[in-house]
C-alpha cells in the first residue's frame, strides 16, 4: 500500500453495464457519500466507475476521487474488482466496496458497516449485509454439503462467521485478504465470481462477518423465466468450474441436481428445462 495508508479508508467499485450513469442507482448516493464520509471509520475515498458497455455510457463529470474505465470487451465484474484492488493498493486505501448498477443502498449503510467492524474485535476479510430478493433473504448463506446454497436466517446483531458465502454487491472486502486470494480464474468473469471469493476466504480461515444493513436486489436467477439462453449458458458454465473446486460430495450430486432442476423447471419454465439440456449437450470445452 502506498505510504500514506488509510486502513479504514473505502474504494467503491461501481460495475455498470449498458447504462447512461442517471440509470445507475447508486451513483447520487456514492456521490453525497464523498462528499460527507465521516473520518474515523469505514469512510468513503474514492469511487470507480468500471463501464462494461459496449460504447462508453457512464462517464461522470469531472469530479475530485472519481475514476472511469471503459472496457468495451465486457470482462464481468472480476476485471472490475481486480482493477479496484490495485487502485485501492495505489491510493493506500483499505478496503472495497463492490456494487452492481442496480443496487440501492440503504439508509445509514456506512454507519451499520463501521459500527459491525468496531464490535467484531478483528478485522474481517468481508462485511457482508443482509440481500433479500422480494422479501426473501438470499444472502449471506452458507454452503450445503451438497454444493447448494442455504440463506442465513435473518437476524439483528453482528453474525461473525468462517464459512459463509454471499452476493458480492453491496459487500465490503479488506483489500489485503483480496491480494491474497490470488486471481480470480478466468472461467470466472461474471457468474459464481463471488461465491469463489468468499470460498477462497474460507479455505484461508478468514472471518466474515454480517451487518444489520438491509439491501434488496433483484436477482435474475430466482426469476428463471427472465433468463435467456446465453445468459443461462452462462451461469451453468460457471456453476459447473466452480462446483469442480468443491469436495467431491458437492461433485458427486451435481448431475442430480441438475436433472432436479430440469424436472422443476419442466412444471414452471419449460423453455428453460430445455436451455438446460441444451447446456448439458454442448461441446465440453464449452464447460472448461
Amino acid at each position: 500500500m502506498s505510504s500514506s495508508e488509510n486502513l479504514d479508508g473505502v474504494l467503491a467499485v461501481l460495475v455498470v453495464y449498458e447504462r447512461n450513469l442517471e440509470e445507475v442507482k447508486p451513483w447520487n448516493q456514492l456521490r453525497t457519500l464523498l462528499k460527507y464520509s465521516k473520518a474515523g471509520s469505514l469512510s468513503l475515498c474514492h469511487v470507480l466507475i468500471y463501464d462494461n458497455s459496449a460504447q462508453p455510457r457512464a462517464k461522470p463529470p469531472l469530479l475530485e476521487n472519481c475514476s472511469y474505465i471503459h472496457n468495451p470487451k465486457n470482462e464481468g465484474t472480476a476485471s472490475a474488482y481486480a482493477c479496484g484492488m490495485y487502485l485501492a493498493q495505489d491510493l493506500g486505501l483499505g478496503w472495497l466496496l463492490l456494487l452492481d448498477h442496480d443496487t440501492t443502498l440503504p439508509e445509514g449503510f456506512f454507519s451499520l458497516a463501521s459500527e459491525a467492524l468496531n464490535q467484531a474485535g478483528i478485522r474481517p476479510a468481508a462485511l457482508l449485509p443482509w440481500v433479500v430478493h422480494a422479501e426473501r433473504a438470499v444472502s449471506p448463506a452458507h454452503m450445503t454439503w451438497n454444493g447448494g446454497f442455504k440463506p442465513v436466517p435473518r437476524h439483528s446483531g453482528l453474525k461473525l462467521g468462517k464459512c459463509l458465502t454471499g452476493i458480492s454487491s453491496a459487500s465490503f472486502v479488506d483489500v489485503k485478504s483480496f491480494e491474497e486470494i490470488g486471481p480470480i480464474p478466468k472461467q470466472l468473469w461474471l457468474d459464481y465470481v463471488d461465491h469463489w471469493i468468499f470460498s477462497r476466504f474460507n479455505s484461508m480461515n478468514k472471518s466474515i462477518a454480517v451487518f444489520d444493513a438491509v439491501v434488496k436486489h433483484e436477482l435474475s436467477i430466482y426469476e428463471p423465466a427472465t433468463v435467456n439462453r446465453a445468459r443461462l449458458f452462462n451461469i451453468m458454465d460457471a456453476e459447473n468450474f466452480f462446483i469442480a473446486s468443491l469436495p467431491w460430495s458437492a461433485r458427486f450430486f451435481y448431475p442430480m441436481r441438475i436433472l432436479f432442476r430440469i424436472v422443476r423447471q419442466m412444471l414452471s419454465n419449460p423453455a428453460g428445462a430445455w436451455n438446460i439440456v441444451a447446456w448439458l449437450f454442448e461441446p465440453r470445452k464449452n464447460h472448461s
